[in-house]
């Protein structure tokens, strides 16, 4: 690794004593004509450790990250220190190829277990590659670099991603639709479909789960998994809650008019639990649908669950005052423990697609699940089977002992006027 040991404050980043973005541009400007690879590395989740241990304790983990990542540095590579966590590895004459080797194994070396103030933290990182074409300006260069972190991010943790043409598409459809969600709330442009829920001891249809869905007449049908994730960065996400709300409850009371009486699950985010006016907000729409709150279940995901802090324990404790009980979706979707159960006040448990797939061929997953059913059952609280495709699928669920199944073949989400047909043909 290259050091120059008389550059000044100015180019030096005062925590790691790294050469920070300013030497960067400096650098660049100087060989912009040569062929430059680079690899962008980001420590996942940085922020949220900076929110649970402090600011303090962040900076030393830099700094603890920072050395090891100097000891994994080799063939004259030049490591900067950019933004709060995040460094950039830059390279002369490389080809893709080594570059994409280069960043697998740091990514290997630094997502590692560290160990400071008596604290255990696993690390993970995620990385952009990107690879200059050597007409290229510093701040093209790093957007680059930037767009294909972005991606990686998109993807979730320890993930890599190499720039290409795509990707700047990708980054341009992003920001459309981003710029787009606040007039596609004000025209309404979200709708709801309902799916419903099986319950295996019954025989029958008894709980549907509203599912949010957006069509735009300039992008057509957007997928909820690309637009709720820009819902919450756009800071729309609260807003869009209380009107989905708003949407399901009218259904309920036209069902209820109808003589349909059914249990609705409405997926919640935990920054709507942030929101000080969500309860009265769901109140006062109660009050307007003459809505039944022990028919409403509010589901929030594991992942999210394991995050929830102690502003929105309190509102779980108001919402469920109410009367209004709690799902814990995707449940085995990541590493999974039982005491992330205990973290909202769940009545039911909802085991996710992906181990559904695998219940058919792989004992061990069958076996996974058997031991959720009976624990939860021993505890009081109902298990859904997600994404169930087949009857085979149905049948061994059953047989394990699950309360509902939930999937495909039972029905797709449809629309609200189709449920009625549902339960007549399904019951």
């Amino acid at each position: 690794m290259k050091v120059a040991s008389d550059i000044e404050g100015y180019f030096i980043d005062e925590l790691t004593l790294i050469p920070n973005r300013n030497y960067f541009y400096e650098y660049y400007e100087k060989n912009k004509n040569k062929k430059l690879g680079a690899i962008l590395l980001d420590i996942d989740n940085f922020k949220y450790l900076n929110n649970a241990y402090g600011f303090n304790f962040g900076d030393k983990l830099l700094v603890s990250f920072s050395n090891k990542l100097k000891n994994n540095l080799y063939d004259n590579s030049i490591l900067f220190k950019f933004y709060e966590d995040e460094f950039l590895v830059l390279m002369h004459d490389k080809e893709l190829s080594y570059i994409k080797r280069y960043a697998e194994n740091l990514m290997k070396q630094l997502s590692a277990f560290y160990l400071l103030e008596d604290k255990g933290i696993s690390l993970t990182v995620s990385t952009g590659i990107h690879v200059s074409d050597k007409e290229e300006t510093a701040n093209e260069f790093l957007r680059k670099l930037d767009s294909a972190m972005s991606v990686s991010k998109s993807k979730g943790k320890y993930r890599s991603t190499v720039y290409n043409s795509d990707i700047e598409m990708k980054i341009k459809r992003k920001a459309e639709l981003i710029l787009n969600l606040k007039k596609a709330l004000i025209n309404e442009e979200f709708y709801v479909v309902y799916q419903p829920i099986y319950d295996l001891n019954l025989n029958k249809i008894v709980d549907v789960e509203a599912l949010a869905r957006w069509r735009n007449t300039e992008f057509g049908e957007i997928s909820p998994v690309e637009f709720i994730p820009l819902l919450e960065e756009s800071g729309l996400i609260n807003e869009f809650g209380i009107y989905m709300i708003k949407k399901v409850f009218g259904q309920v009371n036209k069902w209820n008019s109808d003589g349909i009486k059914l249990r609705t699950n409405i997926n919640i985010s935990p920054k709507q639990l942030s929101n000080i006016d969500f309860v009265d907000s769901i109140l006062k729409l109660g009050k307007q649908y003459n809505i039944d709150f022990k028919k409403i279940v509010f589901e929030i995901t594991e992942t999210n669950a394991t995050n929830i802090d102690e502003l929105q324990n309190h509102m779980l404790d108001k919402i469920t005052d109410l009367g209004i009980e709690f799902a814990l979706d995707d449940y085995g979707d990541a590493y999974s423990q039982i005491t992330n159960v205990f973290k909202i006040p769940v009545k039911e448990i909802k085991i996710c697609k992906e181990l559904i797939d695998k219940i058919e061929e792989d004992y061990r997953v069958r076996l996974m699940i058997k031991k959720f059913i009976e624990t939860f059952l021993e505890l009081g609280i109902d298990v859904i089977a997600e994404g169930v495709e087949n009857l085979s699928q149905l049948n061994l669920l059953r047989d394990l002992g699950c309360t509902k199944v939930q999937g495909y073949y039972i029905s797709k989400p449809v629309k609200y006027n189709l449920i009625s047909n549902y339960l007549e043909l399904k019951n």
